[in-house]
């Protein structure tokens, strides 16, 4: 029973996790002197 609840609440941060960096791909970073490169991966899932 335990167990069940540990891979839900991983399953859930995972899918957070997932949607905080899809809605970050558009974000610009403030500081002119820092931009990092953004990888493919989520340049794809952008699209």
């Amino acid at each position: 029973m335990v167990k069940k609840g540990i891979v839900k609440f991983s399953k859930i941060v995972a899918t957070f996790t997932m949607v905080l960096a899809v809605v970050s791909v558009n974000a610009t970073c403030f500081f002119f002197s820092h931009q990092p490169d953004i990888p493919d991966s989520l340049k794809k899932r952008n699209d």
